[in-house]
């Protein structure tokens, strides 16, 4: 196959490389068959035609049969590619589905209501604590201090306010807890 430009009419050396190729078309396409079993080897064979067709408008196609297999093998490592790549991008994507930095951080309208009512529950609980008791829940938790700024506040001794801490924290699980069998009971 040698390319140069022949000047006279484009769609005649076009025509002229179909007609000399055309009977090709059966082997070009056992080709395919054997080369890549599963893709549609008619569906190869005809881009390279078209090919075949847009390059002989543009340069004299010596050996349209050589053109015709060179332009074949470069659609099916073309298509091998591009599976690779669509393989590759769906493995990508599903690990990145698996990862938590990737992970919906939107709560449902449901996990929302079901948040409330237990935040509602947790703040009953707190009401039903003891005045230095749920302080001493409320600077840990919510405000962060240790248990000695805790103790130094509210005038207690280190040992005091932990015990202060686990009771307040025992209370507010067993409200979760009783309203989670509840819940469950009416289901």
């Amino acid at each position: 196959m040698t390319a140069g430009h022949v000047p006279g009419d484009d769609r005649d050396e076009a025509g002229r490389a179909i007609v000399a190729a055309l009977p090709r078309r059966e082997t070009l396409i056992r080709f395919v068959v054997r080369s890549a079993p599963g893709i549609d080897a008619a569906d190869v064979v005809q881009d390279a035609y078209l090919r075949l067709v847009a390059a002989a408008r543009r340069i004299v196609v010596k050996d349209p049969t050589a053109f015709l297999f060179m332009t074949v093998r470069n659609l099916l490592k073309d298509r091998a590619r591009s599976h690779a790549r669509a393989v590759r991008s769906g493995r990508d994507a599903v690990q990145e589905v698996g990862t938590e930095e990737h992970a919906c951080t939107t709560p449902t309208a449901e996990h929302a209501l079901i948040a409330r009512e237990r935040l509602a529950i947790v703040e009953r609980a707190l009401a039903e604590l003891a005045p230095n008791r749920r302080a001493a829940l409320v600077l840990h938790r919510i405000d962060g201090l240790s248990h000695a700024d805790i103790a130094v506040r509210l005038g207690l001794s280190v040992s005091m306010v932990e015990k202060h801490i686990r009771a307040a924290l025992d209370h507010c699980h067993r409200r979760l807890f009783q309203a989670d069998h509840e819940t469950g009971a009416r289901r």
